[in-house]
């Protein structure tokens, strides 16, 4: 089987997944992130989020297998099982899910048989729209409530990867920061959220460096870090056309661009590293930190400034576990994540406003990743993918 390699990024975390004759996930990160592209993962001053590390071999699979049958968060949602047509079934193949908009229209990118991916959408009533943009490995990140989509796409003849936006109708518009150096596989450009305007936001790579961009409908792209850094990424834009990100000034903190170009940076109580994921029409922000014992830890960022720290209920305690925020928070303020238990394994949540938590794993599944930045929407429908006792990729939606 020819090797492929995917890598998604959503910023301070990361899926990459290998498609060979020994295929494994590398990392299978969640809940936001962006984790998932290239892996700004590894990058200097943001530091290596890696927790819910997963590797597809059989002694990695028997174990996972073993503790879903005793420590899997099932409950009584309701779950639509997402795969593709045409996905592979092979390990290390299938189906992910990279967001979800008001109308419950799911996008997200899926590996056939030979494990070349593709992106596509797939609308309310269940129907699917393929989408390739070039030849080989597009992934779609973003769809608005007017049907706008946005991605990323591998041109394989010069080795860049542009991000591009495509119409209900079809209309496709390709673009790239004019600083973007990067080059796949490692520092391909990543584009994030839409909002209702059509301004989509992200990241690319420029002089060694990762830096913020927004481009708006009619195609003006603005390239940017906030005052005092040379080193951020965009992962969160909402209707008001405020953007949410972090930057890095040797650790990593989390800032707030208003609609006129002004800045607020600013970080969690006690952390020694944050990350700031979306951010809502009520200006409220998603994101974790890590204090100096290394637990990752959720939290909500209110307009006024003041801070909501959480974690799941069965997050783990130890250095790297914990609870992961940033897959996406409504209007409602509920905030989607994943956790990290004591085992060392990921699960899905969700967290309404009043502080009342849903852990969660999709029946079938071995790890569970809701998956942002926009992996919940308004009426709580939450979006990602998870891993099954084979090895297997597949999207789902959880209607609570």
């Amino acid at each position: 089987m020819n090797s492929i390699l995917l890598k998604t990024v959503l910023f301070g975390s990361a899926v990459i997944f290998v498609s060979s004759a020994s295929a494994q996930v590398d990392r299978a990160l969640a809940g936001s992130r962006v984790g998932a592209l290239p892996v700004v993962l590894s990058q200097p001053g943001l530091g290596l989020r890696s927790p819910a590390l997963m590797q597809l071999t059989p002694s990695s699979l028997r174990g996972a297998r073993e503790h879903a049958s005793q420590m899997a968060r099932r409950d009584t949602a309701q779950y639509t099982i997402v795969d593709a047509p045409g996905a592979g079934g092979g390990i290390g193949q299938g189906t992910l899910l990279f967001g979800i908009n008001s109308l419950s229209a799911a996008v997200g990118s899926y590996s056939d048989d030979v494990g070349v991916f593709h992106g596509f959408e797939r609308m309310p009533d269940g129907t699917y729209i393929k989408l390739d943009v070039g030849k080989t490995s597009t992934a779609l990140y973003a769809v608005n409530d007017k049907g706008l989509v946005g991605g990323v796409f591998v041109d394989h003849k010069t080795g860049r990867c542009p991000g591009f936006v495509s119409t209900a109708k079809g209309k496709l518009k390709k673009f790239d920061p004019p600083d973007d150096s990067g080059l796949w596989p490692d520092d391909c450009l990543f584009d994030g959220p839409l909002n209702n305007s059509g301004t989509i936001v992200g990241g690319y790579y420029g002089g060694g460096s990762l830096h913020s961009f927004s481009r708006l409908k009619n195609g003006d792209l603005t390239e940017f870090d906030p005052p005092g850094f040379t080193y951020s990424q965009a992962i969160g834009i909402n209707d008001a056309g405020e953007i949410s990100g972090s930057d890095a000034d040797g650790t990593s903190h989390g800032y707030i661009r208003a609609g006129d170009g002004t800045f607020t940076e600013f970080d969690p109580p006690n952390a020694v590293w944050a990350f700031a994921g979306p951010i809502n029409d009520e200006g409220e922000v998603e994101g974790d930190f890590q204090e100096s014992n290394l637990v990752y830890r959720g939290y909500i960022r209110e307009p006024d400034g003041s801070f909501t720290v959480y974690d799941a209920p069965d997050a783990g305690a130890a250095s790297g576990q914990g609870t992961l925020g940033a897959t996406g928070i409504n209007k409602a303020g509920t905030a989607a994540g994943v956790y990290i238990d004591a085992d060392g394994y990921p699960h899905g949540y969700t967290r309404a406003k009043d502080g009342t938590f849903a852990e969660f794993d999709v029946p079938g599944s071995i790890a569970t990743y809701p998956f942002g930045p926009s992996g919940i929407n308004d009426s709580g429908v939450t979006s990602g993918f998870f891993i099954d006792q084979w090895g297997g990729l597949h999207g789902f939606l959880r209607t609570p």
